[in-house]
């Protein structure tokens, strides 16, 4: 009996060992803004580029790997409602697609101005073949796929 209480406080005190050797630094980083959010979706593109997305309505971007964050074109959160962002790969966030309640949107320079691409709305996308992209919704009922961006 103690020999398997033994061997399971040496297998315990070894993956705490592994876990110990390969942590990283891991620091909060949190905007500077008066009211408290929870985000619901995050893209930082390689180059440092990126948008954050909060459930209460914030719409924020970092173009510093996420040391700063400012608020990101603050009059289309009322007519979109977003709730996923999306860039595209390569383009270090300039050009993404934001996901809303009732359409999606897409801009081609870093989240300046907005197109309205069609009344659908995918929340994921899928940007892994070539040329094309797929969408998909929360609930995986409509799946959507286009080959001209």
């Amino acid at each position: 009996m103690f020999s398997r209480y033994y061997t399971l406080l040496l297998n315990c005190l070894f993956i705490l060992f592994l876990t110990t050797l390969s942590a990283q630094e891991v620091k909060l980083v949190y905007p500077d803004f008066p009211t408290y959010d929870n985000f619901n979706d995050l893209y930082v593109a390689p180059g440092g580029q990126g948008f954050a997305l909060g459930a209460c309505g914030s719409f924020l971007k970092t173009t510093d790997d996420g040391e700063t964050w400012t608020d990101a074109a603050p009059a289309i959160i009322n007519v979109v409602g977003p709730q996923a962002i999306n860039c595209a790969p390569g383009t270090n966030c300039e050009t993404v697609y934001l996901t809303g309640s009732r359409d999606l949107y897409r801009s081609t320079d870093g989240g300046t101005t907005w197109i309205r691409i069609d009344r659908i709305r995918p929340v994921f996308l899928d940007f892994s073949v070539a040329g094309r992209i797929f969408g998909y919704s929360r609930n995986l009922s409509e799946v959507y796929v286009s080959e001209d961006e």
